[in-house]
C-alpha cells in the first residue's frame, strides 16, 4: 500500500511502529465491559472495542496528534510531565493512565509541568491491537 494508507490504517503494530514522527504511543490494557482499561486503572471509551471479547489483552497505540490534552470529553485523568515548544508545534509528555505518552497540543494554550488535564482521543490515529499477535482488533 501507499504510505500514507499504512499510516493511516496499519494491518498490525509492527506497521504502525514502522512509520511516523514521533513513534506512535502505546499502552498496554484489557477489554472490560466493552472499554479499554489501561495499566493505571485509566478507562478509554472506544466504540470499536466494543466489539472485541471481554478480557482480551490489547495494545492501545495513538498517534501524538490523536491525543486531546486539556479539553477532552470522557477523558482519563493525566499528569503534564514535559513541554516542548518546537516552532509551530508544541509536543507535550503527559500520563495517560500508567503510560508517558506524547501529544501536540495547541500552541495557544499553555500547559505547566505537573498540571493535572484532561486527556481523550481522537477518532483517526488510535489503533487497537492484539497484544499478544500484534494483529489490528480496531
Amino acid at each position: 500500500a501507499k504510505p500514507q494508507e499504512l499510516y493511516d490504517e496499519p494491518a498490525n503494530c509492527f506497521v504502525a511502529d514502522f512509520l511516523g514522527n514521533p513513534p506512535i504511543n502505546k499502552a498496554n490494557g484489557v477489554i472490560k465491559n466493552g472499554k479499554i482499561v489501561l495499566e493505571g486503572d485509566c478507562e478509554v471509551e472506544l466504540e470499536a472495542a466494543k466489539n472485541i471479547a471481554e478480557g482480551r489483552e490489547v495494545t492501545l497505540s495513538m498517534r501524538a496528534e490523536a491525543i486531546i490534552v486539556g479539553e477532552a470529553e470522557k477523558a482519563c485523568v493525566g499528569t503534564v510531565e514535559e513541554v516542548y515548544v518546537m516552532g509551530k508545534e508544541v509536543l507535550a509528555y503527559v500520563t495517560l493512565g500508567a503510560t508517558k505518552v506524547r501529544a501536540y497540543i495547541d500552541a495557544e494554550k499553555t500547559f505547566d509541568k505537573g498540571q493535572t488535564v484532561n486527556i481523550g482521543l481522537k477518532k483517526r490515529g488510535v489503533f487497537v491491537f492484539d497484544k499478544e499477535t500484534g494483529e489490528r482488533l480496531a
